[in-house]
């Protein structure tokens, strides 16, 4: 028997979740920030959801910043989606953590420079695979969503609900 795996060409049963990302993704015009956890079961849809939302922001005319991170099962490096991200950015998360105190001072410089690039352009930030990510990033985004309030800065992730330790 031959197994040819089959996939639906039309995005079906999301709508609410869309429009609520599309809705976050609209706000950053009115400098408004946001961080979007998206949960679920394994196979659940959570990754197509995302995808579905991301061919919605490159068809969109608008410039903006966008750049994606996932995290790898078993291969947790400290930091390694914001690693990632602010590396496709432009920057480098090297420079970031070089001679930093603590890690406090890695957060305050990493919300610094998501900060400076949401100002010149909007930026939409997404992660997948959030249950795989290592203490470090799961730290650094808890710092960071209580204080991007007023930039135009889109956080995305994706984790399974039934995955977290």
């Amino acid at each position: 028997m031959i197994v040819q795996p089959m996939t639906c060409p039309v995005f079906v049963g999301r709508t609410k979740e869309t429009e609520a990302l599309l809705d976050a993704r609209r706000a950053l015009g009115r400098s408004r920030s946001a961080v979007v956890l998206v949960s679920g079961e394994a196979g659940i849809g959570k990754s197509r959801l995302l995808e579905h939302f991301l061919g919605h922001v490159t068809r969109d005319s608008r410039p903006r910043n966008l750049a994606t991170a996932e995290c790898i099962e078993h291969a947790r490096r400290p930091f390694g989606p914001f690693r990632e991200l602010v590396n496709a950015l432009g920057g480098k998360f090297s420079s970031l953590a070089e001679n930093a105190y603590d890690k406090t001072e890695v957060f305050a410089r990493t919300l610094a420079f998501f900060r400076a690039t949401a100002e010149k352009r909007a930026t939409i930030l997404t992660i997948e695979d959030l249950h795989w990510a290592d203490r470090s990033s799961l730290e650094l985004l808890t710092y960071l969503a209580p204080r991007i309030g007023g930039a135009r800065l889109l956080m995305v992730a994706t984790y399974r609900s039934d995955g977290i330790e």
